[in-house]
């Protein structure tokens, strides 16, 4: 993190700022007093349940992050795969919007890896031949 942010405060105001959002917006939406951030205030500590407050209004921010200050403002938005219900289907991969895939599907592909991997074993076969008839070939005329 190139700012020093101390306090959860301090990454709070920060994550505000960054965010684009105004402080009477954020402040708004999360049910705090912008004066308990400034002079003194600012100073005490940020009980729990404005903390979680705060991470069910703003859901892409990293709880690490604002907790200890450590690791990315923002979670990672990478895929976050949980398996739900009876049915054993996947659900809620982490991006924009939720994706559903069933054990069914996630045989089918790895089947087709299994098919891919193959027709690749093979052509990387048929070229290793075709690579030792060009170099045959090339010896030939050379000896000629």
């Amino acid at each position: 993190m190139s700012k020093n942010l101390p306090t959860i405060k301090d990454r709070i105001l920060y994550f505000a700022e960054k965010e684009e959002v105004s402080k009477q917006e954020f402040f708004r939406k999360t049910d705090l007093k912008y004066s308990n951030f400034t002079g003194k205030s600012k100073e005490s500590d940020l009980n729990s349940q404005s903390v979680a407050k705060i991470l069910l209004t703003y859901r892409e921010l990293n709880p690490m992050w604002l907790l200890v200050g450590e690791g990315e403002m923002k979670k990672n938005s990478g895929q976050n795969v949980r398996i739900e219900g009876q049915n054993k289907n996947l659900n809620n991969i982490n991006g924009s919007s939720n994706v559903t895939i069933s054990q069914n599907d996630i045989s089918e592909i790895i089947e087709i890896q299994r098919e891919m991997n193959n027709i690749i074993k093979t052509t990387q076969s048929q070229l290793s031949e075709s690579q030792q008839q060009v170099s045959s070939l090339i010896e030939i005329l050379k000896n000629k």
